[in-house]
């Protein structure tokens, strides 16, 4: 009778990390008017919102099965393909461009030190959440 209670949590937990960065971006879209600022803070977010909810999606997995964790990922999946506009989350996109010519090696440096800030950022809140 407790797993709907537990997994009402965290689903919140999710909601709660992907609404927050919903509206970290609607800031910066409207407060940084510096496209590559802008896309700095993009990652970091996009990189926050990632290790929040895949760090609760563990707890999904763990406690209700790899079915409801599947169906959560899937729907977290659409959620970023239509909120995360060009921010990847990911460092080796950043390297797979330096590689190709489209980026400098400090460009990229700069947008992994941006989404290793965002993964620092929230595991700090999501650690808090889980073990105080």
């Amino acid at each position: 009778m407790l797993l709907i209670p537990a997994l009402g949590v965290s689903t919140l937990y999710i909601v709660l990390t992907s609404l927050l960065a919903y509206v970290a971006r609607k800031l910066v879209h409207k407060f940084i008017n510096e496209p590559f600022v802008r896309a700095l803070f993009f990652e970091g977010i996009a990189s926050a919102e990632l290790c929040g909810t895949c760090f609760e999606l563990i707890i999904v997995a763990d406690n209700f099965g790899i079915s409801t964790y599947a169906v959560y990922l899937f729907c977290l999946t659409i959620w970023w393909s239509q909120n995360w506009g060009d921010a990847t989350a990911c460092p080796y996109t950043h390297l797979e461009d330096v590689v190709q010519g489209k980026a400098s090696l400090r460009v990229a440096a700069l947008k992994i030190w941006a989404e290793l800030t965002g993964g620092i950022l929230i595991y700090r809140f999501a650690h808090r959440r889980h073990f105080t």
